[in-house]
């Protein structure tokens, strides 16, 4: 949502915009994702709205070229690795591919509306990589069996090379 992460902090959480994805094995087609959604459907009732609206769908992309560091502690403390990620980046002459409305690690604030179900549809590249690139995170732990401080989250952020003359603001 608009405001909610400006690169730093984290103003409001509720605010906050995400799709939650989990990965699949390749031998997941969508064939077998149908046949499985189907079974789900008629054991789980509650499930079958969310299947039917299309809460719950499969995702083809590749990440591309990405960044990624690994944060130990609260959630609440993200930013500063996201700091340190960001000038690792610059470091190597990368810049953040992170689409207009994505969680910018350069102080950008989200601003674009969040419609989940257009960027699913934007992210569904096939195997490819998608036109829309965002911030990832990827839990290694549960918080609510894990200690805030010993909590592990990967954070993912798509890099490109820096467009020659210098027309990529970092």
């Amino acid at each position: 949502g608009e405001g909610a992460f400006d690169g730093a902090s984290i103003g409001d959480k509720g605010a906050l915009s995400w799709v939650s994805l989990i990965r699949q094995p390749d031998f997941v087609t969508p064939d077998a994702f149908s046949r499985v959604c189907e079974m789900v459907a008629a054991k789980r009732p509650a499930l079958a709205g969310a299947l039917a609206s299309g809460d719950l769908r499969l995702v083809r992309f590749a990440e591309g070229p990405c960044a990624q560091v690994m944060h130990v502690g609260p959630y609440d403390d993200e930013p500063a690795t996201i700091f340190a990620l960001s000038a690792f980046i610059a470091e190597k002459g990368l810049v953040t591919d992170i689409a207009e409305g994505g969680e910018s690690p350069e102080g950008h604030a989200a601003t674009s509306a969040f419609d989940p179900e257009a960027l699913l549809d934007a992210l569904c590249a096939d195997g490819a990589v998608p036109s829309v690139r965002l911030h990832h995170e990827i839990y290694l732990g549960d918080p609510r069996r894990t200690r805030p401080e010993k909590l592990r989250t990967v954070i993912r952020h798509p890099v490109r090379e820096r467009r020659r003359g210098g027309a990529d603001a970092i």
